[in-house]
């Protein structure tokens, strides 16, 4: 957001079309780069609805950059995420973000909508760094003469301008004439929100939530649609609650935000079981409207849909629906689970040499990454990578992935950097673009899989097969569709392989065994269990504990 100065560099004039939390944000930003800015509201007032919005480290910190001053929104700082029961309200599972400010740089606010428009309006309007933006309401966007920049409006006035900003909310005028359809559907869920004064709540001897400056959930367990989420704001004075159930149970597809407040046996009817003090709550609630939900499908076409090798949705799930099954517990089981013993064993066997046997520190985070890159070169390749055997990445596997990462992470963002980096065909009939040193394993390994004289890649043709791995499984899927499915699906599915899994399983290990130093009874317990287990079942494979 905002601009560098530069040689190049000129003052904008900008048309913000929408007065809202998004328009006037991008009224601060533009202002505070030194643009001059005009907003145009279609309402006779610039205002937003009286439910809550949430504002992370994301999104404070351009607050802050753009000096708006937080305490005119009556925030409330997060404190905690809490869990409940839905009958009982009995706390399910708590996580403390006291150190929120000190992990991500910035406070992680709960306002009411009112409150951070009127904060976002007056730094936009008022006082501060750049000329401030002016605000003109009764202005509906009619038409937008995209080449010349002049806007047309439906009170018959027309302005032009050097850049228009379409922030005109779900129903936007400007994507239309964009020619930009979204095709939205109602959700398979309906929510209606109501406010709940905290003084309310207390006077009639009912909890007060706001205290715990958490956002707090009942219910959205599992495949239910039943879900409360509520979020204190104006300073804790206001309760604001999510009130979510199936559309079956009440649709309000065709009601707007703004109508008659909906009665509040309206409200409760869908939750006949809900925790008695929230439910209680609820029975005071106020301003009951719909809070419609939709849903919209992906970007259809363009350059946004994928920086990787499937372009669209339905290409992507071809992709997939081909190996899917090989990823089911009947193959990883079958296939796989004698791969990982294999690989356990390696990995306990050096933990006792080099470190049981001498007394030496072990660095287990490291470990447990040669562990699991090793795991999942098993179950791909029938070979390890060698992390454990060398004690170190031996052969640049763990190396190369992070640096793929780091490459691929920036264009995840800002996808036109890849077509300008990578599939620029002016750079790279200068300078062709180099192979990538993962790609180069994965071409390699296939190459070798395929041109065995034993035909190590054929594999059982129904069910799993006790001596394939997944980069057999990936040939027979290729060859037996070779006519749907093209043979750069191959690589894909085994770059992929590599890409995926190995660092996420790391870290999950890392936790597991921490929790389990830190809390003796539990490991006792998973001991007591795989013994018992050991005992009880015929060929239960190891390792297991001793």
């Amino acid at each position: 957001m905002g601009s560098l100065p530069s040689p190049g560099w000129r003052q904008l004039k900008v048309a913000v079309i929408g007065g809202g939390i998004a328009g006037m944000s991008a009224a601060i930003a533009l202002r505070r780069a030194g643009h001059t800015v005009f907003i145009y509201e279609r309402a006779d007032f610039a205002g937003e609805a009286g439910a809550s919005i949430s504002c992370a480290a994301n999104g404070t910190r351009w607050l802050n950059e753009w000096e708006v001053n937080l305490e005119k929104g009556d925030g409330v700082i997060l404190r905690k995420l809490i869990s409940r029961d839905w009958t009982t309200g009995r706390v399910l599972s708590l996580y403390e973000l006291d150190d929120y400010e000190e992990r991500w740089g910035h406070l992680y606010y709960m306002f009411q909508r009112q409150c951070m428009h009127n904060m976002l309006k007056d730094s936009a309007l008022g006082d501060g760094k750049g000329q401030p933006a002016k605000l003109f309401v009764n202005y509906k966007c009619k038409n937008i003469d995209i080449e010349t920049g002049l806007i047309e409006f439906e009170n018959g006035k027309q302005v032009k301008h050097d850049l228009i900003i379409g922030a005109d909310g779900i129903g936007s005028t400007v994507r239309g004439i964009l020619d930009i359809w979204p095709d939205r559907r109602p959700a398979r869920s309906s929510c209606l929100h109501a406010n709940v004064p905290t003084e309310n709540a207390l006077a009639a001897g009912l909890v007060d939530f706001s205290r715990d400056q958490a956002l707090q959930f009942w219910g959205g367990q599992g495949e239910l649609w039943d879900k409360i989420v509520l979020s204190p704001c104006r300073g804790g004075k206001l309760l604001s609650y999510y009130c979510f159930f199936p559309r079956e149970k009440g649709d309000y597809l065709n009601h707007t935000w703004g109508r008659e407040d909906r009665p509040v046996d309206e409200l409760l009817a869908p939750y006949p079981s809900l925790d008695p003090q929230v439910r209680a709550h609820l029975a005071l609630g106020q301003d009951i409207q719909p809070w419609r939900l939709w849903t919209q499908p992906w970007t259809p076409d363009g350059l946004l849909l994928s920086v990787f090798t499937a372009n669209n949705d339905e290409k992507n799930r071809r992709m997939k629906q081909h190996i899917a099954m090989y990823f089911s517990l009947s193959y990883v089981v079958s296939t796989f689970e004698k791969r990982i013993d294999r690989t356990i064993n390696m990995f306990l066997n050096q933990l006792d040499q080099q470190f049981v046997a001498t007394g030496a520190s072990c660095d287990l985070t490291q470990w447990f990454k040669f562990f699991s890159y090793d795991a999942m070169g098993e179950m791909t390749f029938s070979r390890a990578y060698g992390c454990i055997e060398h004690g170190n990445d031996s052969i640049g596997i763990i190396s190369d992935v992070k640096n793929t990462m780091l490459a691929i992470g920036p264009m995840t963002q800002v996808p036109w950097l890849d077509w300008i980096l990578h599939k620029n065909w002016l750079l790279n009939s200068i300078k062709p673009e180099p192979v990538s040193c993962l790609l180069m394993y994965v071409l390699k390994r296939i190459a070798e899989r395929k041109n065995n004289p034993t035909k190590l890649h054929n594999t059982v043709d129904a069910g799993p097969d006790l001596n394939s791995n997944f980069l057999g499984y990936f040939i027979q899927a290729q060859e037996k569709e070779s006519n749907k499915v093209p043979p750069r699906f191959l690589s894909t599915w085994t770059l992929a392989n590599i890409l995926g899994g190995s660092d996420s399983t790391a870290s999950m290990l890392r936790s597991v065994v921490c929790f389990l130093v830190e809390n003796p009874d539990a490991l006792q317990n998973v001991r007591d269990e795989l013994l018992d287990k050991q005992r009880d079942v015929t060929g239960f494979s190891l390792p297991v504990p001793k």
